[in-house]
């Protein structure tokens, strides 16, 4: 790869919501990682434009701490596309500990999404087929023993 090339996906980074790209063609290998701002609190670090509508992290982790105790957060452990046609799993389902209540796509590989906790389904925080961060809030779920 020519020093060109690198400069050309280096501004094509900056300017997307990508944060990493690692690139290997034949024995070359390049990782390129956009770094947070100095004075940029960690919580604020930019979301894709399409979860806007779905809370922060930052949020996320306030509203845990002023909602009722009963109120837990369902994740995402991966960066991908949500899916959530197959499980049919909205406001008012009622899931248990090993349920699968929607997967993440990310590299054509598929992961489901399985229920830590009994309960009912507050809110569905994304739609299906939005793209989402790790550690993104998925599920709001209000606990069963509450």
């Amino acid at each position: 790869m020519d020093l060109e090339k690198i400069e050309t996906i280096i501004k094509i980074l900056n300017k997307s919501e990508v944060s990493e790209v690692y690139i290997k063609k034949d024995k070359n290998s390049l990782k390129i990682r956009k770094s947070k701002a100095v004075n940029e609190p960690e919580e604020a670090v930019a979301e894709t434009a399409t979860a806007a509508a779905a809370p922060s992290l930052g949020e996320s982790k306030k509203k845990v701490e002023e909602d009722d105790k009963s109120i837990r957060y369902i994740t995402s452990s991966l960066v991908g596309t949500f899916v959530n046609a197959d499980s049919k799993v909205g406001a008012g389902s009622k899931v248990k500990p090993g349920d699968i209540i929607g997967a993440i796509e990310s590299m054509k590989l598929r992961t489901d999404i399985i229920s830590e906790y009994e309960g009912i389904v507050l809110d569905v925080l994304v739609t299906d087929g939005m793209v989402v961060e790790y550690n993104q809030p998925l599920f709001k779920i209000k606990l069963a023993n509450s």
